[in-house]
């Protein structure tokens, strides 16, 4: 199963000095479906830069689909690459407007 761009999984990634769990929109996969790269997500409201960032906002009419529960952002200053294997728990989507959106942000 290779992960669609705008699916929503769970992953362990390093973002800035942490190795944490997280949330993480998939965006393109390798040719040889081993690996997929993405960006990750964060609800750290303080750190959002509406300038680089992708705002998720919870009142969007697509935002039940992501599966995530607040108000979240994803980062683009990196875009991790992520073994297939490594991903976690499948938490939802990026559908709609929110997607074109996502897209037209990329």
């Amino acid at each position: 199963m290779t992960p669609q761009r705008g699916e929503i999984y769970l992953v362990r990634a390093q973002w800035r000095q942490c190795m944490d769990i997280r949330p993480w929109v998939g965006v393109d996969s390798e040719a040889d479906g081993t690996a997929v790269v993405g960006v990750l997500v964060s609800s750290a409201r303080e750190l959002y830069d509406p300038r680089r960032h992708f705002l998720i906002p919870e009142n969007h009419p697509d935002f039940m689909a992501t599966g995530l529960r607040r108000e979240s952002y994803c980062w683009g200053d990196e875009m991790p690459r992520v073994g297939i294997a490594r991903l976690g728990k499948k938490l939802g989507r990026l559908e709609g407007q929110l997607l074109r959106a996502f897209n037209a942000w990329l």
